[in-house]
């Protein structure tokens, strides 16, 4: 977590998909640091994440981002820097899906923070 300005946090239901996608995007060049959420009210570590990079996509399985409002609240987190990836179709999201997000948003995230992919 050291100089990652890259970060991903996800939950238990995500996290069969997790690995492969860290797997594919790497293979790609791009690096992400992640942090299981396993239960609320947050640990303080869970701002710390936030707090150490520029962008933290948040993987949840629920049309409302929840998990991003939560976030947001608890952890005072900025809305330019975390990035809801949701899936709400009654099918667990797959680590195609999340990797499709991630990429499709970096060139977006390059021009306007400067990342370093």
């Amino acid at each position: 977590m050291a100089k990652n300005p890259l970060g991903m946090i996800y939950l238990g239901t995500t996290a069969s998909a997790i690995q492969e996608v860290l797997d594919n995007i790497a293979k790609k060049g791009i690096a992400l640091d992640t942090l299981r959420i396993k239960s609320f009210p947050f640990h303080q570590s869970i701002k710390e994440f936030i707090d150490k990079h520029e962008l933290v996509y948040v993987i949840e399985q629920n049309r409302d981002a929840q998990l991003k409002s939560l976030l947001k609240i608890e952890c005072n987190a900025d809305e330019g820097q975390i990035h809801s990836i949701l899936n709400y179709n009654g099918v667990l999201i797959t680590a195609q899906q999340i990797e499709r997000e991630i990429l499709s948003s970096m060139p977006t995230i390059k021009d306007a923070k400067n990342v370093q992919a």
